[in-house]
């Protein structure tokens, strides 16, 4: 009896689902996203966008998934970009409301003018768009001069679900040309949304018993 009952035990041990693994090549997709504020860091009053016959290069452009438009932020009086101003802030939300969780995103170059690309920032994530925490920092980024291409930066780990994300810029890569432009700008602003997408592998084993009791085989999810 006691036999039998091991052996009825092992059947249900190995009938059991394997531990979820993570499905492979999983297609990559981004976050909905909305402009939603910027802000000049310790100065910035003179600084604006272009706009009207310049092709309307303002804010939203970053998010209108189109790697054809840009923003392009001046310094007005033409002086380096960062001359009165520590930091650019460029703050969007997700467009469902729904908190997400990232791997990663990316940056698309503008059309021309590789100095102005971003080169130093500070990523943050926010629940409720006032207590920011910190998601990456990047220093000497020394994205490509290749215009209308994009750069992708990998998290280590996913974030938490998070509802707003800022970008908050501290340099432009002046040393393209060494000059310091008076501008900074780039095309899109993309986050690579965290997949939760699991394969599941249920495998029956047959159980092999000897005097002692049952020994289970497992099998490996891969």
């Amino acid at each position: 009896m006691k036999k039998f009952l091991s052996i009825i035990l092992a059947i249900l041990m190995v009938m059991t689902t394997v531990p979820l693994a993570l499905a492979a090549d999983e297609p990559m997709s981004y976050v909905p996203l909305e402009y939603e504020s910027h802000s000049f860091v310790g100065g910035g009053e003179w600084m604006y966008t272009f706009g009207g016959s310049y092709g309307d290069e303002n804010y939203e452009k970053l998010f209108d998934d189109d790697a054809e438009t840009k923003m392009c932020a001046l310094n007005a009086y033409y002086r380096p970009f960062f001359y009165n101003c520590e930091a650019f802030d460029i703050v969007a939300k997700t467009k469902n409301d729904i908190a997400t969780q990232i791997e990663g995103y990316e940056i698309v170059t503008a059309n021309d003018e590789p100095q102005r690309d971003p080169d130093d920032w500070k990523f943050y994530g926010s629940a409720d768009g006032f207590e920011w925490e910190l998601i990456d920092e990047v220093t000497d980024a020394n994205i490509t001069n290749e215009r209308n291409a994009k750069e992708v930066f990998k998290l280590k780990t996913p974030t938490k679900a998070y509802k707003y994300f800022k970008l908050e810029i501290t340099n432009i890569k002046t040393y393209y040309n060494n000059t310091d432009d008076h501008a900074l700008q780039f095309s899109e602003l993309r986050l690579i949304e965290h997949k939760h997408s699991f394969t599941q592998y249920n495998t029956t084993v047959e159980p092999t018993c000897d005097n002692a009791g049952a020994e289970v085989a497992y099998c490996d999810a891969g």
